[in-house]
């Protein structure tokens, strides 16, 4: 798996073929001890389409991102939106300022990202012009896992 950083946002290529390629998206901070804080917020689907009657051959890129998480430009922080209850706990204080976090008007990522990515994409030639991107914010509506999944050490 290969591993881009774009800003504060690491690019990793989790699957490619001759027409498509999978990349995960993720919103990293660097904390005090020079650690990082990743957040993943999304991923990309990159495919080369062909002439279909309505578009000449093109690459396609699809960007997903979630919606309960929100970007502070201030402080550079991904906040997770998602279950501010169970987030908040037993701390009260928090459940007001994650709510208001939930409800503002902060983007879901930083808002130069979607042609950041594009121009990062056709400057190590994963695509080429002409292309299209889609931009779609979806709901994470659980997890699901069979079998032996987790390393044990």
């Amino acid at each position: 798996m290969e591993t881009f950083i774009l800003n504060q946002y690491e690019l990793n290529i989790t699957n490619q073929s001759d027409r498509t390629t999978i990349i995960k998206i993720n919103h990293f901070l660097t904390n005090e001890s020079g650690g990082r804080n990743i957040t993943p917020i999304g991923y990309l689907i990159i495919s080369y389409e062909k002439a279909d009657g309505t578009f000449l051959n093109h690459y396609s890129i699809q960007m997903f991102c979630r919606n309960d998480v929100r970007y502070d430009i201030d402080s550079k922080e991904t906040i997770v939106v998602s279950n501010s209850e169970g987030q908040a706990g037993p701390n009260k204080p928090l459940l007001p300022k994650l709510m208001k976090i939930k409800n503002s008007e902060l983007p879901y990522y930083h808002p130069k990202l979607p042609d950041e990515i594009i121009d990062f994409l056709l400057k190590i030639n994963i695509c080429k012009e002409p292309l299209g991107m889609n931009i779609c914010h979806y709901n994470y509506a659980g997890y699901r896992e069979r079998g032996h999944l987790w390393d044990d050490y």
